[in-house]
Order: structure tokens, then sequence, then C-alpha cells
């Protein structure tokens, strides 16, 4: 899943507004952030295959330092411990990002293959949507739409308009790569995957936070 992580990001932000949803875009990305760094430090593998799946090239074979569901579930813990322990954040506070990490790994299941260990590089799971291009951009879409609309049923404040600036331009980079792109490197893959959740979180702040943080200051 691709754009599709950010959908969390947006509904766990409805529990406590004041959490600056860049901090969130990160923890539902923790784990692509490892498996992007440990494929290019070696230690995690995949290979670019043309036609591998209708959505990308991606064979995942091995990755079970960032993507088992147990080091997903290690990652979750490490992280909330981090945001209570070293800033000071509130044991509930804790508990989302926590949550945040770890609905990385179920949002995933939804559209890969059989490629996301259980434990280790063992029993690996898949609802294998990738195979269907338009219901797999479907999903990923409302997946981002569903959290949004969490976020503002649940009665919070904020612009919509800024919301779908953010979403529009995570929606284009996402057709890019589904529609239009060439099979990059393997080393291209990792460094553009770094590139856009970095790009995504820098507009979220950007567009998002830094206005509510004037609004607020107002």
């Amino acid at each position: 899943m691709f754009i599709g992580h950010y959908g969390p990001a947006f509904a766990l932000k409805s529990e406590d507004n004041s959490i600056p949803l860049w901090q969130l875009f990160v923890a539902v990305q923790f784990v692509d952030y490892l498996w992007a760094g440990l494929t290019l430090a070696g230690y995690e593998h995949f290979n670019v295959v043309p036609g591998f799946t209708a959505t990308n090239p991606l064979d995942l074979y091995y990755m079970p330092f960032s993507h088992s569901l147990t080091a997903t579930l290690v990652w979750a813990v490490l992280v909330g411990v981090w945001f209570q322990k070293i800033h000071g954040a509130s044991m509930k506070v804790a508990l989302l990002f926590g949550v945040a990490v770890i609905s990385h790994w179920f949002t995933d299941v939804l559209v890969h293959i059989p490629d996301m260990p259980l434990y280790g590089d063992q029993h690996k799971m898949g609802l294998g949507i990738w195979n269907f291009r338009a219901l797999a951009f479907v999903i990923e879409l409302a997946c981002v739409g569903a959290g949004i609309w969490w976020w503002r049923h649940r009665g919070a404040e904020f612009k919509m308009m800024p919301v779908f600036a953010l979403v529009g331009v995570m929606a284009l980079f996402h057709m890019v790569a589904f529609f239009g792109m060439e099979p990059p490197t393997k080393t291209e893959v990792s460094i553009i995957s770094l590139t856009l959740f970095t790009l995504f979180t820098v507009l979220a702040y950007w567009l998002v936070d830094r206005p509510a943080r004037k609004l607020r200051a107002d």
C-alpha cells in the first residue's frame, strides 16, 4: 500500500487533535522508512520484476525486520515508549503512535500478495489486491477518505481545503506510480520511497499543521 497508509493517520488525529499530523504521517510509514533504509544497507531484499503485479513490479521476498507482524509490534512499542519517555507524552498519545505504526502491517495485508510474514520470514500473508490495479487504487483512496471522514466525524475542527490539497498531491504521485512510471532500479525504488514519504510529511506540516499553529496562536 502507498497513500492508503495515511488514512489511519487522519483517523487517529481525531483522538487528540493537538498531535501534529506530520508526526502521525511518520508513524504510519515508520516501517517503510525502515524498509527503504534496510534495503539500501543490504539487510532486506527485493527484486524489480516488470509485470510482477498489475500495480507495481516489486517482488518483496525478504523483509522480516521491517514488515513481519512481530517486528512491527516491536517497533510500535519502541515508538510509543520513545514518545512517552523522551517527549513526555501521555500514555494515550504514546498508544496512538503505537497504533499508527501497527496500522501499516494491516493495511499492507489488504493489497500485498502473500509476502507479509507473521514472524521472521515465515507464514506470509496478503490478499493480493495489487493484482487488480483499479480496485487497488480505489481502496487506497478509500482508506484516506475514511480517515478524513472519521477525523471530521469525531468533531475536530480543521480547514478542508488544505487537507484536500495535501491528498490531491499524494494521489497525483500515486497515479504516476500506478499507471505511468517505468520500472526503476532497486536503489531508485528505495530512494524514491524515502523522498516521497518525506515530501508528504513536509506537506502535512506546511499545509495542515503550520496554519493550525498560527490559528491557535491568534
